[in-house]
């Protein structure tokens, strides 16, 4: 009896103790096996250090984590290069395909930016100043009248009633007629029109002012 009582002493203290770590004394039978908890992390942040090893590149030679004053070799000048981000220069030519500076008038060019006066003419590509009445143009912003004739290719004035138009704005009279090409003032009935804004009436019915 009194090693039966013995036990049941231990034993009870077990039960207690089996509501954490059931798993264990069923073990050990309550042996007085020691159950040892792992230690709580005082700072509340999980170990990343190994993943930061996999995910962060070294630092370039040279230079120490977060140094930028060593910058990538990005070549010479005139080497080829397809972004301007490749060159050292901040530019590269589309045209040559080759890392520049911007270019003086008539040089090779494909935008503005290659250019020392910040003018590329897309019809001729080559840098040049704003061109004359009669030039070559793609652009508006390529002419001093500010306006480049897409029927002609060239830089113009408003064209007066009957010259060749693309556009509205390339007509003295505000209108170019789309079905003739030609600026013209608004159509009467039966007129050939392709928008209603081509008819006095304001509507343009099969291809003819209503």
């Amino acid at each position: 009896m009194h090693l039966l009582a013995s036990k049941r002493g231990p034993l009870r203290g077990c039960c207690f103790l089996g509501f954490f770590v059931l798993a264990a004394i069923n073990a050990t039978a309550c042996g007085g096996t020691d159950i040892v908890f792992p230690a709580d992390d005082d700072s509340g942040a999980a170990d990343t250090s190994a993943t930061n090893d996999a995910t962060t590149p070294p630092p370039p030679d040279g230079a120490t984590e977060g140094d930028t004053s060593v910058a990538p070799d990005l070549g010479p000048p005139g080497k080829e290069c397809t972004r301007d981000s490749e060159c050292p220069t901040g530019l590269c030519n589309w045209k040559t395909r080759t890392c520049s500076s911007p270019g003086p008038m008539g040089a090779p060019c494909s935008r503005d930016s290659e250019c020392v006066s910040g003018l590329c003419n897309w019809k001729t590509s080559q840098c040049s100043v704003k061109a004359a009445d009669g030039q070559p143009c793609s652009r508006d912003s390529e002419c001093s009248s500010s306006l480049c004739n897409w029927k002609l290719g060239t830089c113009s004035s408003p064209g007066a009633l009957g010259a060749p138009c693309s556009r509205d704005s390339e007509c003295a009279s505000g209108l170019c007629n789309w079905s003739t090409n030609k600026c013209s003032t608004l159509g009467k009935a039966g007129d050939l029109c392709t928008r209603h804004s081509e008819c006095e009436s304001g509507r343009c019915i099969s291809s003819r002012c209503d």
